[in-house]
């Protein structure tokens, strides 16, 4: 459990420092902030593919999914789910395969559901 929270860590920072539309990434990834008030669950769109909804995860918690076949120069749309609530569309990129991945930031509550990007 610790690896996968020094994991996140080092994508939020990595996140932080890029200022492009042109995400390199080898997954996508939902980070539920501390504070929200759900439970949720993730998935991404790219092309005419929808993936099926990852399982759920809560606050403190993280889910991502594999970016593996997905071509590079490909639109990517990383969309988060509060169960029993709200779906909301985090951001979308343009995918360029490298060994990282890239964590949105989700917060709010039930039926008002927030996820971005992380900024500077």
């Amino acid at each position: 459990m610790r690896s996968l929270r020094v994991r996140f860590v080092l994508f939020t920072v990595v996140s932080l420092f890029m200022t492009t539309s042109l995400w390199a990434q080898s997954a996508a990834c939902v980070f539920l902030k501390t504070g929200s008030g759900y439970a949720a669950k993730m998935r991404v769109k790219y092309g005419s593919t929808t993936t099926a909804w990852s399982g759920s995860f809560a606050i403190n918690e993280f889910k991502c999914q594999s970016l593996a076949d997905v071509v590079d120069g490909t639109e990517v749309v990383v969309q988060v789910d509060a169960i029993a609530g709200e779906t909301k569309t985090c951001g979308s990129f343009v995918l360029a395969k490298t060994s990282t991945s890239v964590t949105y930031l989700a917060s709010g509550t039930t039926l008002g559901v927030k996820c971005s990007m992380p900024t500077k």
